[in-house]
């Protein structure tokens, strides 16, 4: 449905992000769920810092974010995540 996305990699745990670092430089977008397993959130800010786009699919308020995705600009999907807002969402991030 979305030709000009092509899923990279899925990491199911972060508890050592450098097995995964290499792809997330050369991301474009970045789906981010704040609830992880493996290890804590905030280990990700420096991976991340250079990626242009980053989206946060998550099911907690954006008042509990860390402060590393507060101070940095992004979009956010809440869960439940349907058709419609993904598309609304994508499109938002990638307009010129």
């Amino acid at each position: 449905m979305f030709p000009n996305l092509e899923l990279v990699k899925m990491v199911a745990d972060i508890e050592n992000p450098t097995l995964f670092s290499h792809d997330l430089k050369s991301a474009d977008i970045l789906f981010l769920d704040l609830i992880v397993s493996g290890g804590n959130i905030n280990t990700l800010a420096d991976f991340i810092a250079d990626i242009p786009i980053l989206i946060i699919t998550s099911a907690i308020s954006r008042w509990q974010y860390p402060e590393f995705i507060k101070n940095r600009e992004h979009f956010a999907l809440q869960k439940p995540i349907s058709l419609q807002m993904f598309q609304s969402c994508i499109e938002k991030a990638i307009q010129p």
